[in-house]
Order: structure tokens, then sequence, then C-alpha cells
């Protein structure tokens, strides 16, 4: 048989064995590049936080959302999840190093809501949700900025006033006593007493109506008093007053933040957006003397 031919079949029968021999398992794509996959993945809200270094030197985040130490991120899908954990002993170290808390009442005091040993500090379930109240201003981003100032609303917040007292022997919340500090009158109809969700849908509120409590309490400390109804209303939105700046916050949280991380569990995933916008609504009707309503057009939509 001539060379070449002998060659021939050698070739081929080493080529139908490569053919036959076992192939290697394909492995998971590390990576899903699937558009549409993607576009359906919740994005993860990451709180993070400045920790010294070694040196003495902060780490620095660079997300929209403040910082997180490298050692310490934490990662929350919803707000739900954010309010369900207990924070860390960093969290509060670091927030009452911007401002001071004193609880002047804690009718929840001598159960414990979070404990040391875990991670977080020896709270109790007032404590935890005043102080997650707070922090929560750090882990909302807004996509257009907030109308009174040039700053994030953490920031704002901590730059206009230098502490919080929770009380009950006052009759109204207030601002301030002594000054820069707002006052927080603790009841058993206190919203931060009955839930400690962001809304509870079935009392239509939560510590969502604490936080902005805080932020209409610090506005006043701008220099921003009520200026008719005897001074417990505005007379315009425009004045940007405590009312008003209350009154924005609540559009904010209803159209301009992460849809994602504020849906709510159940049949309705836009009904803690809803709540805000509803909120917002009122308070045009019944907190304005020159302009209870919303002129022209039809009533505010979560779209705009």
């Amino acid at each position: 048989m001539p060379k070449y031919k002998i060659l021939l079949l050698a070739s081929a029968f080493f080529l139908i064995l490569a053919c036959n021999l076992p192939q290697p398992r394909a492995g998971p794509n590390p990576q899903n590049t699937d558009p549409e996959a993607i576009a359906l993945q919740p994005p993860r809200v990451n709180l993070t936080l400045e920790s010294p270094s070694p040196s003495g030197t902060p780490f620095k985040a660079t997300s929209a959302i403040p910082p997180v130490p490298p050692t310490a991120t934490m990662a929350f899908s919803t707000v739900d999840e954010f309010f369900e954990r207990c924070p860390t002993s960093g969290e509060v170290a670091m927030l009452l190093a911007d401002i001071s808390i004193a609880f002047e009442v804690d009718p929840t005091r001598g159960t414990l809501a979070c404990k040391k040993s875990e991670g977080s500090l020896d709270l109790s379930r007032l404590q935890k949700r005043a102080y997650l109240s707070i922090l929560i201003m750090k882990a909302i981003s807004f996509g257009t900025p907030l109308p009174w100032t040039d700053k994030d609303l953490y920031p704002w917040f901590i730059d206009t006033i230098d502490g919080i007292r929770f009380r009950a022997d006052i009759t109204n919340s207030f601002c301030c006593e002594p000054a820069n500090v707002i006052n927080i009158q603790v009841t058993a109809n206190s919203y931060i007493l009955q839930t400690g969700r962001w809304i509870d849908p079935a009392i239509a509120g939560g510590l969502m109506d604490q936080m902005v409590l805080y932020v209409h309490e610090a506005r006043h400390n701008d220099g921003y008093g009520h200026t008719c109804n005897a001074g417990t209303d505005d007379k315009t939105v425009s004045e940007m007053g405590a009312w008003g700046v209350q009154y924005y916050l609540l559009q904010w949280l209803a159209q301009h933040v992460n849809p994602w991380f504020f849906r709510a569990p159940g049949g309705d995933p836009n009904v803690y957006r809803q709540i805000a916008l509803n909120d917002m609504v009122m308070i045009r009707k019944s907190r304005f003397c020159n302009e209870p309503t919303v002129t022209p057009g039809a009533a505010p939509t979560l779209a705009e």
C-alpha cells in the first residue's frame, strides 16, 4: 500500500478517536450577560461607613450612597431588610459622632431588641428604631437633588442640628432646646413605638413618618418658623419652610427614589411610595394657607 494512503488512514483513525474522547463539562458562566436577566436582577443598596485605618486616615468610599469600611460592608435589597436588622456598633458610634442622641424616656427599656454579643449594642426597641430611622437617611439615594439644599439628606441633617432629645414631658415635638437640638415627643401613639417598619400598611405609617418629623423640626433650625394660623402652618410651599420641606421630602420619597429598594411585600410593590404620595397631597391641602391645592392639572402620580 502506498505510504500516502497509510498516512491518510492513520490520520482518520486518530480523528475518530479524538472525537470520542470525553469532553470537559461546561462550567457555569461567571457573569450573566443576558441583558434581560441583568435588567431583572434587583439592585442592592450598599450602606457604607468610614472606619479608621491603622495609620489613622479614614477609609472613604466612592459610591453615591455613603461609604462602608472594607470590613463592614452591608447590603440591603429593600427598605424592609434595612429595618429588620440591628445597627452595628460601628454605625451607632459614627452616628453619635455626628449628632448627640438622648433618650430621656424609654417605655421599651428592659427588653433587648439588639445585643452587643451579636455585633450591635445592647439596645431597647426604641433605641434600635431611633438609630435606624436616622441612619436610613444615608441609605436613601434620590434621583433628583432635593429642592431646599444642594446636599444629600444625611449631610444636610447633621449640618443643620447638633442633637435629638426623645422626651415624654412635652406636648409636641419642637425645635430647639437647647440650641440646635430638636425635641421629639414620645407617646404610646408615636409611630416609633407602634412599628419597626418603614411603613406598616395597617396603620398607613411607620418609621418613614419618624424620619420626616426629624427633617421637619431640623428645618426650623435653619431659621424657618411657621408663617400663618398662629404659627402652626405656612403660607406657601415656595417659602420652603418646615411644611414645605416636609411636602417636598414626601414627594421625593414617592417619585424620585429607587422603586426596587422601596418595593413593598404583598400584592402592591408600590404601596410605600403611594402612601408617601398620599401624605404629600394631604399636607398640600391642609398646611399651606395661600395654596391648599395643586394647580393646575390632575392629581399627582408616582410617575410624577
